[in-house]
């Protein structure tokens, strides 16, 4: 059975992980204190079914060679606690429970995974400059994005004490650290998408129309 390359959904994610928060926020009509909020609102369906999509997808990635093993596990982690998210509403103002629990759970592991493909993708695209020099544009692309985890996690970090120490912060603020968080996620995706010329060198493109590279077909020969 043809799979689907793990280039596309390398893609697919970038882009709905790129425009998730402002596709939210214009769906539901409603100032977001978080994009988790968008379940108890009009944009409820969208929230939920562009979870269960990322979840699917990350469920059929299966890694890059010599990587399967670690990266399917955590893209097995991934896609479960994004089903989490999906289906146990955070609170989100209302009175937490065990479910909003579960919800947490899922987008704290969810966003763990994300933080480690930022930095696995940074150290792949590392190896390949001595044979790809524009994979030195990928590394800075991948630093930034991993800058932008860090930062996610930082201002997660001083929301959680915030919180604890009864501490204000103003309404828009975790929306705003998810919304950096999956931005800088997306971005890495996109990037590791191999599709766009700068930042990859004209034998690794991929090509969606043809659903290759110029080196899949070195490859393929090599070991016929």
């Amino acid at each position: 059975m043809q799979q689907i390359d793990h280039r596309v959904i390398k893609l697919i994610v970038g882009v709905i992980a790129i425009f998730l928060a402002l596709f939210m926020q214009v769906a539901s009509g409603e100032l977001l204190d978080s994009i988790s909020a968008s379940y108890h609102t009009r944009a409820r369906d969208w929230f939920v079914g562009l979870l269960f999509a990322v979840a699917a997808l990350f469920l059929s990635f299966k890694g890059e060679t010599g990587n399967h093993g670690r990266e399917r596990k955590l893209t097995l982690f991934a896609s479960l606690c994004a089903l989490l998210v999906a289906v146990a509403p955070c609170a989100c103002g209302r009175t937490a429970s065990a479910i909003s629990a579960f919800h947490y759970l899922g987008a704290t592991g969810v966003f763990v995974v994300m933080g480690y493909f930022c930095w696995r993708f940074r150290k792949t695209a590392t190896d390949k400059i001595d044979k790809y020099p524009e994979a030195k544009n990928r590394v800075n692309v991948y630093t930034a994005c991993l800058l932008g985890m860090i930062l996610c996690g930082t201002m997660a970090i001083w929301y959680l004490l915030a919180k604890i120490l009864n501490y204000p912060v103003f309404t828009t603020y975790l929306f705003w650290v998810e919304a950096i968080g999956l931005f800088s996620f997306g971005v890495s995706w996109l990037a590791a998408s191999r599709i766009f010329p700068m930042i990859t060198n004209s034998q690794e493109r991929f090509h969606l129309l043809e659903g290759r590279a110029k080196e899949d077909i070195a490859e393929s020969t090599t070991t016929r």
